[in-house]
């Protein structure tokens, strides 16, 4: 889950690669803190702003039974913040006596086959979203794109190295900042090769894509305890840009004069 902002703490669009808990077991929380916490600390939310959810659609009705399981982005959405049967509709009422307004939200579901390439799917006050569909395993997932002013920042959510598609390469490509899915290593082999990406596959990727910084996020206990190894494996398959690790509230601040940064790694 990512989430983008034009004003301030005014959070407007939020863009779920795919529904597995641990990718948008945050949201709850974010929203009762944008109707109850911000206004208590003196920002409250603009009454005419739209909170808005982007993710993938349900999986074709012929998809294999435990891609089915996953509803689409919007059923997803409103079975949480629906004011009639949501399970957290009472956040309806915290928006309206606490944060004094109402609570409005949109949510959008995006078709993930794919062989349907890389789209548009947001465009608005310069700030540009991009959006294409990766292997998950059987969860339909999807790798986004957000261009503003010039720069460009690709998260892939979760996705495979087992497919030839080459997506992934096709929506990072020249990007300024890659956050990639680093949960296994090349060794690790199935089911988990089946959800995830080797570091082997990530560098490829960020190599022929000509991304100019990779930042490896989804860190595991697989992978947390050999990170080395995984920055040599990326290395070994020829990308030369910088490699950083995510760390939670880390900020990383593009250089607005396009200037390539120092490729050292960072801890």
């Amino acid at each position: 889950m990512i989430g983008a902002n034009r004003t301030g703490d005014q959070l407007e669009l939020v863009l779920l690669s795919h529904l597995h808990v641990d990718h948008v077991g945050d949201i709850d929380p974010i929203v009762k803190a944008l109707f109850f916490h911000n206004r208590l600390a003196g920002f409250p939310r603009d009454p005419s702003q739209v909170l808005q959810f982007f993710g993938p659609n349900k999986a074709p009705a012929n998809a294999p039974p435990p891609a089915l399981r996953f509803p689409t982005t919007s059923r997803f959405i409103d079975a949480h913040f629906d004011a009639g049967t949501g399970i957290e509709a009472y956040l309806n009422d915290f928006a309206r006596v606490i944060g004094h307004i109402p609570f409005n939200y949109a949510v959008q579901s995006i078709e993930h086959d794919n062989t349907l390439g890389v789209r548009t799917i947001y465009d608005q006050d310069g700030v540009v979203i991009k959006a294409v569909g990766v292997p998950h395993g059987p969860a339909p997932s999807l790798a986004f794109r957000v261009e503003y002013d010039g720069k460009s920042v690709v998260y892939s959510g979760d996705t495979t190295s087992l497919s030839a598609n080459s997506n992934m390469i096709e929506i990072a490509r020249d990007a300024d900042l890659l956050i990639y899915d680093t949960a296994i290593l090349d060794s690790t082999g199935l089911p988990f090769s089946q959800l995830h990406t080797t570091p082997t596959r990530i560098g490829e990727v960020a190599r022929d894509a000509g991304v100019k910084h990779l930042v490896l996020s989804h860190i595991t206990a697989i992978t947390e305890r050999t990170l080395d190894e995984v920055k040599r494996s990326i290395r070994q398959a020829g990308y030369r840009g910088r490699i950083s690790v995510a760390k939670d509230l880390r900020v990383y601040n593009l250089d607005r004069k396009g200037r390539r940064r120092h490729h050292d790694d960072d801890d």
